[in-house]
């Protein structure tokens, strides 16, 4: 039908470029980040774009995933080990426009002093996944963000103690330092590609 659709100032920082799902109920969007032209969009509603003005879809939508991506309390991350078997814990996290940050704090955990299996799995494979998403038995009001990228270990430098500052912001619970000392480990996820998907 030769229509295009702008990806939002929120999904343009994460990437160069994307491919986008549109159509349905509500809002969708996927987003692959690699570059590419813009292509109009086929009779399945799949199109692409980089990073140039394309015409104007609704704002709203675009505002509610950033703000959602922004604000929410809880994702879902998931990784694999060395033989490819899933594990899912919820998380913590902070989103600063361009990355996501989680860290390994001290809540009580089964072992102490073992390595969380988040961290070996990242260390093994480090394609991962973190979800976002709210029900309602009112399902007018469902929604969910899934984010898959590359998830990386930091344990010094610049960036970790940004990404500490940005979730003691976030979180109250964080200010402890006995919660989340200095030294903590931070999970960074460089997304690779974003799905969308909820209803106005």
């Amino acid at each position: 039908m030769g229509l295009y659709f702008k990806a939002g100032a929120f999904l343009r920082r994460l990437a160069g470029g994307g491919r986008g799902l549109t159509g349905g109920f509500g809002w969708s969007y996927t987003l692959a980040f690699s570059p590419g032209e813009a292509q109009p969009c086929g009779s399945r509603g799949y199109c692409s774009w980089t990073n140039r003005a394309m015409n104007q879809r609704s704002g709203s939508s675009e505002d509610a995933i950033a703000t959602r991506l922004r604000e929410d309390r809880v994702a879902r991350l998931a990784t694999r080990d060395e033989q490819g078997r899933p594990h899912v814990v919820p998380v913590c996290y902070a989103y600063d426009g361009k990355a996501f940050y989680t860290p390994l704090d001290r809540k009580p955990k089964k072992k102490v002093g073992k390595e969380l299996a988040r961290a070996r799995n990242i260390r093994a494979n480090p394609h991962v996944s973190l979800l976002l998403d709210h029900y309602e038995e009112d399902w007018t009001k469902l929604w969910y963000i899934l984010v898959r990228g590359q998830g990386e270990l930091l344990s010094a430098g610049e960036e970790r103690k940004r990404a500490l500052e940005l979730l003691r912001a976030k979180y109250p619970q964080y200010a402890s330092r006995e919660l989340l000392p200095e030294d903590a480990v931070v999970i960074r996820i460089a997304p690779e590609k974003v799905v969308a998907w909820g209803r106005e």
